[in-house]
């Protein structure tokens, strides 16, 4: 509730490009933060991510919304609002599908390929039953290790691919015009 009124005041005076270019930066930072998530991550290594993207967002879509809006006429703003509003949230539910499946397809992966190393010689198996697990209850131990490691490999797969996405962005946002009227 800070940033977004500070981006607003900011992109009237400013090069709107800038003030986008600072967002995804942050988002960039936050996204890569995720790219390096691990099973044994504390409260503040999660939130900290989110907090930072949280951050970028009005830096990068204030002045994106604006420069959108800048360049229709007096008579369009209304109507390239509520286009543009549209295609960000139309856009943003199929990247977010794109992304789940991505995931699901990753940690498939992680998991042929864990599964296929994590018990060579039945030595962990053979551990965990000398420990007191009984049957196929080491099995399911292994198997639930797996499953969880292979989730998270697949998460960060999936965020380092998102991370390049929002560099691209970042760079490519140099390539729109400046904005040459101001909004109402």
């Amino acid at each position: 509730f800070i940033i977004g009124p500070v981006a607003g005041l900011l992109t009237g005076r400013l090069d709107g490009r800038k003030i986008c270019f600072a967002g995804l930066v942050l988002i960039v930072i936050a996204m890569w933060m995720r790219a390096h998530y691990t099973t044994d991550m504390s409260y503040f290594q999660i939130a900290l991510p989110i907090f930072i993207m949280g951050a970028g967002l009005p830096p990068t879509f204030i002045p994106l919304t604006a420069l959108a809006l800048r360049s229709v006429d007096a008579n369009e703003t209304a109507s390239a609002a509520g286009l543009q509003n549209f295609l960000r949230t139309a856009t943003s539910a199929f990247a977010v599908s794109i992304a789940t499946v991505a995931w699901d397809y990753q940690s498939a992966q992680a998991r042929t390929t864990l599964s296929g190393v994590v018990d060579r010689g039945a030595f962990a198996t053979t551990t965990l039953q000398a420990m007191g697990l009984k049957g196929d209850a080491a099995v399911h131990y292994l198997d639930r290790i797996v499953e969880t490691q292979s989730v998270m490999v697949g998460l960060d797969q999936v965020m380092m691919v998102i991370t390049a996405a929002f560099v691209v962005c970042a760079c490519l946002i140099w390539f729109l015009p400046k904005s040459l009227r101001s909004i109402d």
